[in-house]
């Protein structure tokens, strides 16, 4: 069976996916996640969700899905490690820095790639496969022939693909729009959704970077024919009702059940105008973009006729397409700002036609809908949008009787003439041995202690250990049958016992691992300031060039920054290795240098020796990501600094990486999307726009599939 797997962003959330249908969750803990902005898990949240994920047959996948620096390296295996003690069914990893720490010092943790490591070709996939990964997340930017060209090549090895929820303008991974306009870096989960905000193009204001929500209804059926792993619902950001409904939805479509009269509580709970985005690219000459709008919009549900005015209050006449009740939100969108915003407000009165109070209106009938000061510039013809029911709320769910996923051992019970111990040993922090003084006295009237025994110390409370089963070891003088053993000491052993264990566990956490430092060690090649290596405004090739001549000349040597976004794998390898041929014919194979930007690339360059260096979208940020990629026994010769990092200590890194100069000017997005079509609302074509939003300017530069925006002042 296929997965459906719907986000968690609260132990709330979680529970109301498994209730609901879900066969995974995937959440965040509360650092390293890519949504900051979701509540997210404790570590007792999520061994209580984790646990009851086990006992329904259900997974959970914990996302790690940022950048890592250097400085966070020792925080980061803190966090593993408690994972490790708690148990997880995947961690859904962005770093290449931390999947190496994870293969090489966490085994029992699946590695999954995720989404932020734009995988979208068929030796990327591989690629990730070699570095041992077990599924990956495919970038959303496919159309399901891509991805079905992808999962016939790629048989070893799972994938996730998303079919709902929202979808960013840029490659996710690549966008670098909020670090440099906000300082705020979507790639450490503090995304301020640059491409949500209006801009302006030729003296007219729109959300034109704004993204038509994911929506594929029955095409999921497609993916679920082409064998793919996992379906993976986008929303830790949304609320348990948003979970609730989207799962119930696809819950229906993929066991094939009704479920059109689910679709509304879809819409109702979170929405935007939607497309099936790149999915079904091939029959999508619609555009992907909703210039006029950008944030929740639900469902249409009315028309106004008229405004008038009853008993001193504002009323609305309206001709309804679906129900609506009192304490409904409703909204509409006020053209009359600078850029279009939403009127939100709540159905506090609602009269029938005949002005009569009623608490529902029914679809295809006309009702008077009360109105606030906030929806004075409502007119007639603007249409009502349903954006929340009264009764869609989800009631919380009772977890404080939630059982910690616990790790079992079986102990002894040692008895000894002076003095009782109990003695285990668990994983991760090995044998805990408690012995607690006792003079051992012959009983007044035989008592069966073993049950007992196996009871209090069955009871562990806030710990992650438990002692599974007690062998009971007498040593005494007296016969165990005959023994007196009080209580109290046996439930104070229990105590002690316990705390030496979580003592013990904080000793394993706290502990550091060993990493592999190699002290700049590996010898370098100085490479030229990253602002030289721009070809035709954008710091890669877009095609693969059919000379030596056409590449990057800096000095007396050759650059081809390889690109890291493509659509025609097959074509490009091929003439790379045509390239490739010429440069050795020409005994240059010492002064070209070729630059990695996608995990693609190391399947490019495989097998060849020609001179590579970690380009700026195959981000080093910490020393095991440079570990990592000589861990690939390619022809190395250095790599730059990730773009994000101001500041940090290179001495223990394997080779030291080059810092970005500050002339360097980055695309804030690459998409795969036409601006002049998409976001223009016009014919499909290539072409360079000039924008500003307030003071700063911006040129989109279209060309072929993609489409950048550069920042220019």
């Amino acid at each position: 069976m296929i997965e459906l797997a719907m986000p968690a962003g609260s132990i709330q959330s979680a529970l109301v996916a498994f209730r609901d249908g879900a066969d995974a969750i995937y959440l965040g803990l509360q650092s390293y996640s890519a949504r900051k902005g979701a509540v997210n898990f404790t570590i007792e949240e999520y061994s209580k969700i984790y646990s009851y994920a086990k006992s329904n047959n259900k997974k959970v996948y914990v996302t790690i899905n940022t950048v890592i620096h250097d400085a966070q390296l020792k925080s980061v295996i803190r966090l593993l490690k408690e994972i490790e003690i708690v148990g997880s069914d995947g961690i859904i990893v962005q770093d290449l820095g931390i999947s190496r720490i994870i293969k090489e010092n966490f085994p029992s943790l699946e590695l999954h790639g995720s989404t932020q490591l734009a995988v979208h070709s068929i030796k990327g996939v591989k690629a990730m496969k070699d570095l041992g990964f077990t599924r990956v997340v495919l970038s959303r930017e496919l159309s399901i022939e891509e991805i079905s060209e992808i999962r016939k090549a790629c048989d070893d090895i799972e994938l996730k693909v998303f079919i709902h929820g929202a979808l960013c303008y840029g490659f996710s991974g690549l966008c670098m729009a909020s670090n440099i306009i906000t300082g705020r870096s979507a790639n450490a989960g503090a995304c301020a959704q640059i491409c949500r905000t209006w801009f302006t193009y030729n003296n007219q204001n729109g959300y034109f970077f704004s993204m038509k929500d994911l929506e594929i209804a029955e095409s999921v059926k497609k993916l679920r024919d082409i064998n793919i792993d996992s379906l993976k619902v986008e929303g830790r950001m949304k609320s348990p009702s948003y979970v609730s409904a989207v799962t119930k939805y696809y819950r229906a479509l993929l066991d094939d059940k009704p479920y059109e009269d689910l679709y509304e509580n879809v819409k109702t709970t979170f929405a935007r105008e939607s497309s099936k985005g790149w999915l079904d690219i091939k029959d999508n000459n619609t555009s992907l973009i909703d210039s006029s709008y950008s944030s929740h919009k639900g469902i249409e549900c009315a028309t106004v006729i008229d405004v008038v005015s009853i008993n001193n209050r504002d009323y609305a006449l309206v001709d309804l397409e679906r129900d609506i009740a009192l304490h409904d939100g409703v909204m509409f969108i006020n053209r009359e700002r600078e850029v279009a915003q939403g009127v939100k407000f709540s159905v506090s009165s609602l009269l029938d036609k005949s002005r009569k109070p009623i608490k529902r209106g029914r679809k295809f009938t006309s009702v008077y809908i009360s109105i606030n000061d906030r929806a004075l510039n409502l007119y007639n013809g603007d249409k009502l949008y349903l954006i929340k029911k009264h009764d869609q709320d989800e009631k919380l769910i009772n977890t404080d009787r939630l059982p910690f996923n616990k790790n079992y051992a079986k102990a002894k019970f040692i008895i000894e003439d002076n003095s009782i111990s109990i003695v285990c040993n668990f994983d991760f922090i090995n044998e805990v041995r408690i012995d607690r003084a006792l003079k051992i006295e012959k009983a007044k009237r035989p008592f069966e202690y073993k049950d007992k025994i196996n009871t209090i110390f069955s009871q562990s409370g806030g710990s992650f250990f438990e002692v599974e089963s007690v062998e009971i070891v007498n040593n005494s003088s007296i016969d165990f049958k005959e023994i007196f053993l009080p209580l109290s000491e046996i439930k104070e052993l229990r105590r002690i016992f316990y705390e030496a264990i979580d003592d013990k566990e904080d000793l394993y956490i706290d502990e550091e691992l060993s990493l592999k430092d190699k002290s700049n060690c590996f010898r370098t090649e100085d490479l030229p300031p990253r602002s030289k290596l721009v070809i035709n405004d954008i710091p890669f090739f877009e095609d693969i060039p059919n000379k030596i001549s056409e590449l990057i000349k800096v000095e007396d040597k050759y650059y081809l920054p390889l690109p890291p976004v493509f659509f025609n794998e097959e074509e490009l390898c091929g003439k790379l290795n045509k390239l490739i041929e010429e440069i050795i014919s020409n005994n240059l194979l010492d002064k070209v240098y070729f630059g990695i930007n996608n995990i693609a690339h190391l399947k490019w360059i495989e097998n060849t020796n020609v001179k590579v260096y970690s380009d700026i979208y195959f981000y080093l940020a910490n020393r095991e990501a440079a570990l990592n990629f000589l861990d690939t026994k390619l022809n190395i010769v250095g790599g730059y600094l990730f773009l994000e990092t101001v500041v940090g200590d290179t001495s223990l890194w394997p080779f030291i990486p080059q810092r970005v100069d500050k002339d360097f000017v980055p695309p804030l997005f690459i998409s795969r999307t036409n601006f002049s079509r998409d976001s223009l609302g016009k014919g499909k074509k290539d072409g360079k726009y000039l924008l500003n939003q307030r003071d700063n300017k911006y040129e989109v530069i279209s060309r072929g599939e993609l489409t950048f925006l550069i920042k220019r002042n």
